[in-house]
């Protein structure tokens, strides 16, 4: 989105600014048609969306809640990406999430696994600043790698001054060090 550079100099430094001025005209047009078609579909999914959340409210099944979960999360990445189109390429929405409570749903929907979260012991709540659909992605990703390649994941949330870590760890053999 920088400005079009101004045409001056020889008429061969003219030609390299004039194509270059073009170059950038249509990468801006196609990442407008990018985000456009995004937004497109994002909103296009929010009708079936909720017509399932309705279902899945009225089902008085108890196994109805890692449904209900993905649900949330499925909102929670269509709400990202409609931001994402509203707003310029890779710029990511941060807000205030209890990351906490992010990693506890990220566990809790490995119900037939062997997931165990450590909660931070000092305080129940831990409010920071991230996007809550990627930190809720990164973690997932490295729940199921934890659980695929090592069988297990103790999953733990410490605090330090100036830092948050989310641990993952599992009893695999680790990746080869040639690897």
């Amino acid at each position: 989105n920088a400005p079009e550079i101004a045409e001056r100099g020889s008429w061969e430094v003219r030609a390299v600014i004039r194509a270059l001025n073009a170059m950038q005209k249509r990468l801006r047009d196609q990442m407008a048609e990018r985000q456009h078609l995004a937004a497109a579909l994002a909103h296009d999914l929010r009708t079936p969306l909720t017509r399932m959340k309705i279902r899945v409210e009225l089902s008085k099944s108890p196994a109805i809640r890692p449904v209900q979960q993905d649900i949330r999360e499925i909102e929670r990445i269509v709400g990202s990406v409609l931001e994402y189109s509203r707003a310029e390429a890779g710029a990511a929405t941060r807000e205030k999430i209890d990351l906490t409570s992010l990693v506890q749903d990220v566990c809790d929907n490995f119900i037939d696994a062997p997931v165990v979260f450590h909660h931070p012991g000092r305080a129940a709540k831990l409010v920071v600043r991230a996007n809550a659909t990627f930190l809720m992605r990164a973690v997932t990703n490295l729940v199921e790698n934890a659980i695929r390649h090592g069988g297990s994941a103790d999953v733990s949330v410490t605090v330090q001054p100036g830092t948050v870590s989310i641990m993952v760890e599992d009893k695999g053999r680790g990746i080869p060090p040639e690897e």
